[in-house]
């Protein structure tokens, strides 16, 4: 009994002894990472100290690391890696002052910078998964948490202040940036525009705003990865689709017309004795071009089904689900362009776009894309 009791204290000095040497490794890891912040940040720094105080900070709290290990210390493991995020943060930010120091041309994130920020990356990730479920340490996992989004952060905004020029040139980026805002805009106008234009009013007008809404997204799926080209082309499928109510509304135009001039032609033909044919096209309701303008939402439809189908079989991780779904869609699609091709008047051609919407909205893609 006595000497189950002196080995319980024995093991209890071993762990108190142990945390201590670990404490003590990580604050002379924290010791060193501060002085090689200090150095950097002088007007000329001494890159030798620096590199060797980086250096020391890192083997101290690598070995402080392996020393919690030893008793299964979870949260001081979690908070040693943490502080490895926060030195490869700090070397980060001592590289960029090094790198606008030197560079007289436009500074530009390097690829040591983006590398140990990465590192910094997986080290706070690494401090997460040894804590474990968040409820059992619940201010150190948040305080991680935290450490990570704002390195998440930092990285993003060097990319954005400082992007690697050998992609883009400066001037490139700003034509780019300045191509996006000018996107943005025409996209609010449009949006405006249809709440200012009634069906009522010009129902051609409404058609013509949601092509060109269409058009101008059709610019934004080159030089993205598949899996965005298929999801942006997701987008203006639904647009095409959200013209039914367009569609709707020029159904019930055609049947009151038919209806107004069948009544016409009647009185008429009574009063003068002859027949009258039936002119339903006035000045603003052109028949021929409000067909023009269906068939051509026919065949960007028909496009954009094409390219999700192209975009879905390239993508890294295919879903075969998702491309049967395309296949089969775009085949009754193109279907009904075959079928009813020549010599289409506005209602075959409304009825034509009502069918193929109907069958977009039966299978649930833009649903899946969502």
């Amino acid at each position: 009994m006595a000497l189950a009791h002196q080995c319980k204290i024995d093991d209890e000095q071993s762990i108190a002894i142990t945390k201590r040497i670990g404490n003590n490794r990580n604050e002379l890891g924290t010791y060193y990472m501060t002085l090689a912040a200090e150095i950097s940040s002088k007007d000329e720094p001494s890159l030798k100290a620096a590199e060797k105080a980086w250096k020391k900070s890192a083997a101290f709290f690598e070995a402080g690391i392996r020393t919690f290990e030893t008793i299964s210390d979870r949260p001081n493991i979690a908070l040693l890696n943490s502080n490895i995020g926060r030195l490869l943060r700090l070397y980060v930010h001592s590289i960029g002052i090094r790198e606008s120091k030197q560079r007289e041309k436009a500074r530009q994130v390097t690829e040591e910078e983006k590398m140990y920020m990465y590192k910094a990356i997986e080290a706070y990730i690494r401090a997460i998964n040894v804590l474990g479920v968040r409820k059992n340490y619940v201010q150190i996992w948040d305080s991680i948490r935290d450490q990570l989004c704002g390195t998440y952060r930092i990285l993003a905004t060097l990319l954005q202040e400082y992007p690697p020029l050998a992609y883009m040139s400066i001037e490139e980026i700003v034509d780019e940036q300045r191509i996006r805002h000018f996107r943005t805009l025409a996209n609010r106008y449009y949006d405006k525009s249809l709440t200012l234009i009634k069906p009522d009013t010009d129902v051609m007008a409404c058609l013509r705003i949601h092509l060109e809404q269409c058009a101008l997204k059709s610019l934004e799926v080159e030089n993205i990865s598949p899996s965005t080209r298929l999801r942006t082309l997701a987008s203006i499928l639904i647009k095409f689709k959200d013209t039914k109510p367009l569609l709707d509304h020029i159904s019930s135009k055609i049947d009151d017309r038919k209806k107004r001039k069948s009544t016409s032609k009647i009185i008429q033909e009574q009063e003068s004795g002859t027949q009258i044919p039936v002119n339903l096209q006035t000045r603003s309701f052109q028949y021929d071009d409000l067909t023009k303008l269906l068939g051509l939402v026919m065949k960007q439809t028909l496009t954009t089904l094409r390219n999700m189908l192209l975009a879905a079989n390239s993508c890294k991780k295919r879903d075969p689900n998702l491309i049967f779904r395309l296949k089969d869609l775009y085949g009754k699609v193109l279907s009904i362009k075959i079928n009813k091709e020549q010599n289409v008047d506005l209602p075959e051609r409304l009825n034509e776009l009502k069918e193929a919407f109907g069958y977009v909205t039966d299978s649930k893609l833009c649903d899946m894309m969502n």
